[in-house]
């Protein structure tokens, strides 16, 4: 007796095995990997979260006037007068003259600045132009010192504060650590350390603003 076996029948149950086998390895991984990206996805949110939250600490409002003043005439060199601004931008301000043009004036208002000194305010004219107001939040100086000695002298409850994880952080500039501006803790072995850097704008009490690496490590 003879069997005859349907050739395209049994392809057809193969193909069918062979996707329920793939099927199955895909779950598998599936179930394997799904704690992975979910517990990377948690990570980036926390350090995120972090971040937002030591930025808003170190950030203070910061605002920036620009002035200039008219060339010397008969009646001798000009100086410009914020009398008419002051209070209304704050009472706190700091100057900068422009290295490449001493006509030129950038005033910076904010509670960091205590200078309050206009540099040609003997000049006898009074022939200026003041530039549009302009309010940022920045990275201050003194606020970075503030969070530092906190964090020095008072760590469990800045955690508390924030209801954050364990966490360091550091500015660099050209690759150098800022000791005075950055802190750091012996973190234990065997832990996940999750790390975000960016770049960040510093601004001290004379006015002067610098470029920063900021770099965040947090462990649980």
């Amino acid at each position: 007796m003879r069997f005859c076996i349907n050739k395209s029948g049994q392809g057809h149950v193969e193909k069918i095995l062979s996707m329920v086998l793939f099927g199955t390895f895909l779950i598998i991984l599936f179930f394997f990997l799904m704690p992975a990206f979910r517990d990377k996805k948690e990570g980036d949110l926390n350090i995120k979260n972090i971040e937002n939250k030591l930025i808003e600490l170190m950030s203070n409002d910061v605002g920036k006037l620009s002035a200039i003043v008219a060339a010397p005439d008969e009646n001798g060199a000009h100086c410009y007068s914020l009398n008419a601004v002051l209070g209304t931008y704050g009472n706190n301000f700091v100057e900068i003259k422009d290295p490449e043009n001493d006509r030129r004036y950038t005033i910076y208002f904010g509670v960091d600045f205590h200078e309050r000194r206009i540099s040609c305010e003997n000049n006898p004219g009074r022939d200026f132009t003041l530039g549009t107001y302009i309010k940022e939040k920045i990275l201050t100086e003194s606020k970075i010192s503030i969070l530092k000695n906190s964090y020095e002298n008072n760590y469990k409850g800045i955690r508390n504060n924030l209801k954050i994880d364990d966490f360091v952080f550091e500015f660099r500039e050209n690759g150098n650590i800022i000791e005075e501006l950055s802190v750091s803790k012996n973190i234990p072995e065997n832990v996940e350390i999750i790390s975000i850097t960016r770049l960040v704008r510093i601004i001290n009490e004379e006015g002067q603003i610098r470029n920063f690496k900021l770099n965040i490590r947090s462990w649980r």
